[in-house]
């Protein structure tokens, strides 16, 4: 979760 990517931006956003 420490990597800064758009990606895993979006990743967080699905789980929410």
């Amino acid at each position: 979760m420490a990597t800064s990517h758009p990606s895993n931006l979006s990743s967080l956003i699905a789980v929410n």
